[in-house]
């Protein structure tokens, strides 16, 4: 069956009307949260610290996936009065689609890279800190990727965009769509994460290690005051559990963006098995407003999680809405 023949068949649902209407809603908030975040981002000078540039970069691209899925609230096709306009247009929104979930990925791997240096090679840490040039590089590398490995797959395995939302990967040959498939989302979800986790593991058994350290040194420096040594100490002490309490704020910011972006991309991927389940769009007509709800809701987190971590959150919104530039 036609999908368009589907759609007004079935869309007559009451139910139905009220997930779309939902749907659409939550697509709106989560490009208003993110337009948010980007005044906050231009008003808090704390947040353009060469430091935050990972985060804030991941936080951006983020709302990219769901641009492209509001622009298709109002057609289901480019439908300009040039054929082969629309036939480009529908190209790059193919491999928009799939771009912007490699995006949202290695952001977030570029993060635990990040984080992972601060935490064990504080040589390299700083070496590409001290550098405008260097910290910028790897943003650009990941970009490369993030459009070299779609254009690959989709040449090699000669995919072309779906009749509808011009989505990627459709092909009339049943293997091209499973290695595709299974490339892509490989590339994307599978093998970033399990690093990724395994980054994460390692840093908090670190910082737990070193809290455990700190508290060793805190309580023989506790039974030795009054000397001078004991006070340059107490102040070493002091420092370290400062640096410790700020790493951990890293990490649980991290961890959160993580769960965020991965759980949405294991559900994307469902969409991506529209050519590989008999009847997708049939078995998956109510419940996909229902999954794109989630997806932007994990999409939109991301930025809540940005301004909550922000250090002087407990005053940030009224500075920011009375235009304080001093945050």
């Amino acid at each position: 069956m036609n999908f368009s023949t589907l759609n007004s068949n079935l869309s007559d649902s009451q139910l139905y009307r009220v997930f779309l209407i939902i749907d659409h809603g939550f697509r709106y908030s989560t490009i208003l949260i993110h337009l948010f975040f980007i005044l906050v981002l231009i008003k808090s000078k704390s947040m353009q610290k060469r430091t935050k540039l990972y985060v804030n970069h991941a936080t951006i691209v983020n709302c990219f996936y769901t641009l492209v899925m509001t622009m298709y609230i109002f057609f289901e096709r480019p439908n300009t009065e040039n054929q082969t306009l629309n036939n480009v247009l529908c190209s790059i929104s193919e491999i928009w689609w799939i771009f912007s979930s490699y995006l949202r990925m290695y952001s977030i791997f570029l993060i635990a890279i990040y984080r992972y240096f601060a935490v064990f090679r504080a040589d390299i840490f700083q070496k590409l800190n001290s550098s405008l040039i260097a910290v910028i590089c790897p943003i650009i590398t990941v970009w490369l990727l993030s459009v070299i490995f779609p254009v690959f797959f989709k040449f090699v395995l000669q995919t072309r965009p779906s009749r509808v939302f011009c989505l990627d990967g459709s092909t009339p040959i049943f293997t091209k769509t499973i290695l595709y498939f299974l490339f892509n989302y490989n590339l994307i979800i599978l093998l970033p994460s399990i690093i990724i986790v395994g980054i994460y593991i390692k840093i908090m058994i670190k910082l737990r290690t070193n809290s455990k350290i700190v508290s060793v040194n805190y309580t023989l420096n506790s039974s030795k005051s009054g000397n001078t040594n004991s006070k340059d100490s107490s102040n070493y002490i002091k420092e370290e559990t400062q640096n410790l309490k700020k790493q951990r704020r890293f990490a649980n910011q991290f961890i959160f963006m993580c769960i965020s972006v991965i759980a949405s991309g294991f559900v994307l991927s469902i969409f991506s098995l529209r050519d590989i389940i008999p009847n997708f769009f049939v078995v998956f007509f109510y419940p996909r407003p229902l999954l794109r709800i989630y997806i932007n809701c994990s999409i939109m987190i991301v930025p809540f999680l940005s301004i909550y971590y922000h250090p002087k959150r407990k005053f940030f919104l009224k500075k920011i809405f009375f235009l304080d530039d001093s945050i």
